[in-house]
């Protein structure tokens, strides 16, 4: 038999969902029971904050240095410049935009700057191979450039002192014109022109030197090793080719390659600071850090400028 249940009087149901609703109202708290069981959301909050925050930097971030490698790629020295430096003001531990930083102040014959940037690399990350290259680059650099420390390439491996003559300057616009194309990703039309220059004198190693430079300016390793290794069949006697083929051996990761191109570059000439520096940042890539350790002190002593934090 069923009883009938006592309506809950309306007066009173209000009552109860109005307490249910409304807490934390003036005058009225949550028992102290139930109180230590609610989460203290602020830290998490807090902490999804900063992590929008860090993404937000690192987003733009990494769209300035992609802005930079752009400005490279299309040989704009300067407006890569200032990419860099706006990304630096922001983030003076972006080592990649350093590095890239270093090598435009290069570029543009400031070794002193460049070498600053590059010390901050390795006073932070001492076996970083790039920053180790680079600073051989900007120490041969800084050795060759004329008083002035004006227009020379970098590594310092092209002429300091301007090819005369109309020949000489047949071979200039003909290097300078594959170097235009290069930076147009004609490639074919680059490697023709650099023939062209290289027929014209096929005595002179320079040419090679210079060709092998611009392709490495374009990034272009395997263009820069073809030349050099048939430069150094032609010139087995000049120690700079060999050097400079152990460099593109060296930036390609074959450092066996890049090994015996450095030894032949030393036992050539045995007084280049540089060769020694490349071929302890070859030993060291390769994990021989006692033989590197042992190159990196010659080429401290030959030259001081070499004698930097490792």
């Amino acid at each position: 038999m069923l009883t009938a249940r006592r309506a809950v009087p309306l007066p009173v149901v209000l009552a109860i969902g109005l307490g249910m609703l409304l807490p934390a109202s003036a005058g009225c708290q949550l028992p102290k029971a139930l109180q230590s069981k609610i989460p203290d959301v602020a830290p998490e909050r807090e902490a999804r904050r900063e992590d929008a925050i860090t993404e937000f930097e690192q987003r733009r971030n990494d769209a300035q240095f992609q802005a930079a490698i752009g400005r490279r790629a299309e040989r704009d020295w300067d407006g890569c410049r200032r990419e860099l430096i706006a990304l630096l003001e922001r983030d003076p531990e972006h080592l990649a935009g350093r590095l890239m930083l270093a090598e435009v102040l290069l570029e543009q014959g400031q070794a002193d700057a460049a070498m600053s940037h590059v010390q901050f690399v390795l006073d932070r990350e001492p076996d970083n191979a790039s920053a180790q290259r680079l600073a051989a680059l900007v120490s041969d650099a800084a050795s060759d450039a004329p008083p002035a420390a004006t227009g020379v390439s970098p590594a310092g491996y092209e002429q300091s002192t301007p090819v005369t003559g109309s020949i000489g300057r047949a071979l200039s616009h003909d290097v300078a014109e594959g170097a235009r194309l290069l930076s147009l990703a004609q490639v074919d039309a680059a490697r023709a022109a650099f023939d062209r220059a290289i027929e014209a004198a096929p005595d002179d190693p320079q040419i090679p030197i210079s060709v092998a430079v611009e392709a490495l300016r374009a990034g272009q390793t395997g263009l820069a090793r073809d030349y050099l290794q048939a430069a150094t069949a032609r010139h087995a006697e000049q120690a700079r080719l060999h050097e400079l083929l152990g460099l593109v051996y060296y930036r390609r990761g074959e450092l066996s390659a890049a090994q015996v191109s450095l030894q032949q570059a030393l036992s050539l000439d045995n007084t280049r600071a540089l060769s020694y520096f490349l071929l302890g940042s070859t030993l060291a890539k390769s994990g021989d850090h006692a033989a590197a350790e042992r190159e990196f002190r010659e080429a401290a002593r030959r030259d001081r400028r070499f004698a930097v934090s490792r």
